[in-house]
């Protein structure tokens, strides 16, 4: 079988990819070709790692196999019917991020909450600031936590939030808007992690998070398409909202 890489690797990586037991040939990306001009040696490979521009698979005849390196693979989903005809199995890394995803994301609530990212900014001014920074410091226990998307990071969240006793609603692909709508209006805190798809380009839209309160906070470990990103700076700088990670 002949490898196409279209991950850069260092020389030690391409060395074990050239050892696999059945790789005839083994090519590398070279970082200098076009995205637009698939080059020769993916062309004649059967089996790609990497992301490879969703445009070069129109001009691949040999290909049946691509192992990407994301969890995402939206921009390969309007290539449905392509890769169907073509016999292409392409794979993702589901799973693969979701600790240390979800590690983040509680890192980033404990942080906007304890008011880490002030306390490393005072540290840097060698400053204490006692009882004035302690009156706004808040406590995650039991809190409203409304979780977009049931994958591997939102289930490994889930685990991570168990001892907080957050009160948890949770929404998958087949979501109620109005459920949802109500929801965020009662959330201390809103966490999206969903991929990229169409149903849920501009999922939160400026409509929806305006019905944030505005004490909650809202960390995005999603796709930028689900968000409204010029809003919700807005938001953060009128203090609609109170943080955003």
């Amino acid at each position: 079988m002949r490898v196409f890489s279209y991950q850069k690797l260092s020389e030690p990586q391409k060395e074990r990819l050239r050892k696999i037991s059945g790789v005839e040939h083994a090519a590398f990306l070279k970082g200098d070709e076009p995205d637009d001009d698939p080059p020769l040696e993916f062309l004649n490979a059967s089996i790609c790692f990497g992301n490879p521009p969703a445009e070069w698979l129109h001009h691949s005849t040999q290909l049946r196999w691509i192992q990407l390196i994301s969890v995402g693979f939206g921009e390969y989903l309007p290539l449905k019917e392509l890769i169907h005809d073509k016999n292409l199995t392409i794979t993702n890394l589901k799973g693969f991020f979701k600790v240390p995803v979800a590690e983040s994301i509680l890192c980033g609530i404990l942080t906007l909450y304890r008011q880490l990212n002030h306390l490393v900014h005072l540290q840097s001014e060698k400053k204490w600031a006692g009882d004035d920074l302690r009156e706004s410091l808040r406590t995650l226990k039991g809190n409203k936590v409304v979780l977009i998307g049931r994958g591997s990071i939102n289930q490994q969240l889930i685990e991570y939030l168990a001892p907080f006793q957050c009160k948890l609603n949770i929404f998958g692909s087949d979501y109620n808007e109005s459920d949802l709508d109500q929801a965020l209006k009662q959330a201390d805190i809103l966490i999206c992690a969903a991929p990229a798809t169409p149903h849920t380009n501009n999922l939160l839209d400026q409509n929806r998070l305006a019905l944030l309160p505005k004490e909650a906070i809202f960390l995005n470990f999603g796709r930028s398409n689900i968000v409204d990103t010029p809003n919700l700076i807005k938001m953060l700088e009128t203090e609609q909202i109170s943080g955003a990670v």
